[in-house]
């Protein structure tokens, strides 16, 4: 989501066996970004290393709790940037609220086309969010 403009850019459809840090790189391939916000179900060394890949050297990944800096990660950076700030600064630093917009915007479409897909086959369920999100996009052009 651009959670300026309150748009998707990306999606997939995976059932819950699925890590969301798993799709990151086939989302967000052709993707370009500034920076980045994730929750801590993000924060793995091959997320930041592909992050880093396309510029984004210090992204606004929330570290999990029992993080461990590792001097020799990508992902060290990050996590001593976040230790030294202190979580409330590092949120201000990264304007971390802001990864709320994308999940307001996946509340709305959510309360209008409901919480399930009606088609059956993984191609039926990916055209049918598709056209959710097109919608969704047309009704915040009006």
């Amino acid at each position: 989501m651009d959670v300026e403009d309150k748009k998707p850019v990306a999606f997939e459809i995976t059932d819950e066996r699925v890590s969301d840090h798993k799709m990151v790189k086939p989302l967000l391939r052709d993707v370009k970004m500034k920076d980045t916000l994730m929750d801590a179900g993000y924060d793995r060394e091959e997320v930041y290393k592909f992050l880093e890949e396309k510029g984004i050297n210090k992204p606004g990944i929330n570290p999990r709790k029992d993080a461990i800096v590792n001097p020799k990660t990508v992902r060290s950076d990050s996590i001593l940037e976040h230790n030294n700030f202190g979580h409330e600064s590092w949120k201000k630093l990264h304007k971390y609220g802001m990864r709320w917009a994308a999940e307001g915007i996946f509340s709305a479409i959510k309360r209008i086309y409901g919480e399930t897909v009606r088609a059956t086959s993984q191609y039926g369920m990916f055209q049918e969010v598709k056209r959710w999100i097109a919608f969704y996009n047309i009704i915040l052009s009006l």
